[in-house]
């Protein structure tokens, strides 16, 4: 969001569809932003990876990667057509580990 904002792209919108399925739960954020460039591509999951100068950034998506690969799920960037990016995260509803410490949902540390 912060990318759109200060971004070059006049009116420039974030997007949110969350959608239930049978098997699974769909999470996809769109923008019309310029895109992520392919050197930031390779970046975009390593924790502490930033584009910003400040320190303390860098963490969201590698932590998002982290719990949806815990819950067997993944997370894909693709461009958008017309512009922007889109995330979008596939969590399965079929628990496909061996942990049956936890009841009623996922784990976390």
């Amino acid at each position: 969001m912060e990318a759109v904002a200060i971004g070059s792209i006049p009116d420039g919108q974030v997007w949110f569809r969350l959608e239930e399925m049978t098997e699974a739960i769909v999470v996809e954020v769109m923008d019309n932003g310029s895109g992520i460039s392919e050197d930031i591509q390779e970046k975009l999951f390593v924790k502490g990876a930033s584009t910003k100068a400040e320190a303390g950034h860098g963490y969201g998506l590698a932590l998002v990667q982290e719990y949806t690969e815990r819950m067997s799920g993944s997370i894909k960037v693709h461009e958008r057509p017309g512009g922007g990016s889109i995330f979008e995260v596939y969590i399965p509803l079929i628990r496909t580990d061996t942990n049956h410490d936890v009841k009623g949902g996922y784990g976390h540390e």
